[in-house]
């Protein structure tokens, strides 16, 4: 078996041997590389890389770079790119199990994070003001649940408890009671105070 290892310098075949792992290293170092979203799946999305390659990158299911205190409603066709941590991510996302580990064995794609982008097309806003904007409108809550602003393309609920105030296009509902036509009981003329809501 003839090869070619008493012609080749010794130093030109340690420069290839050493850049070969290298190369083989690098790969494994996860890319920044942007992407659109083709699903949702609750605090999840599935990507679609935007990237022209010899490549075929397959879609990918990732964790999105929010907080459970403050949840974007990302929508599919929506454009951002992806991160990548240096370790594993499955046990803290939910999306694996165990720990992460420093070593560098896990696939360069599954280490991946969702990060929106700003895009051009997006309306002009009051930059000075916290902007809050989705299809179905925006719900403001504490964690359990019992004080709740709902603000839909229709309506405006404010609830705490058993009690709500709703605006909407008929008016300004009260505890189920409509405020411009509710009428009070115990009405006598002269300086006397009505009674409660009838």
């Amino acid at each position: 078996m003839a090869d070619n290892s008493q012609t080749t310098p010794l130093a030109r075949a340690l420069t290839r041997f050493v850049q070969g792992e290298i190369d083989k290293q690098v790969q494994q170092f996860g890319q920044s590389l942007p992407v659109s979203v083709v699903a949702i799946d609750g605090p999840f999305v599935t990507v679609q890389f935007d990237v022209q390659s010899t490549i075929t990158f397959p879609n990918m299911k990732v964790a999105q770079a929010i907080s459970r205190y403050a949840r974007p409603p990302t929508q599919v066709g929506d454009k951002g790119f992806v991160v990548a941590s240096d370790v594993y991510l499955g046990g803290a996302t939910g999306l694996g199990g165990g720990y992460a580990n420093y070593l560098r064995g896990e696939s360069n794609l599954s280490t991946l994070v969702y990060v929106p982008l700003s895009n051009t097309s997006w309306p002009a806003v009051d930059a000075n003001a916290y902007n809050i904007t989705a299809p179905n409108g925006a719900v403001i809550k504490d964690d359990s649940g019992n004080s709740i602003i709902t603000l839909t393309p229709s309506s405006i609920t404010l609830q705490c408890g058993s009690s709500s105030i709703v605006i909407d296009a008929s008016g300004v509902t009260i505890m189920g009671k409509d405020f411009l036509t509710h009428v009070h009981s115990g009405v006598e003329p002269g300086p006397s105070n009505t009674g409660g809501v009838v």
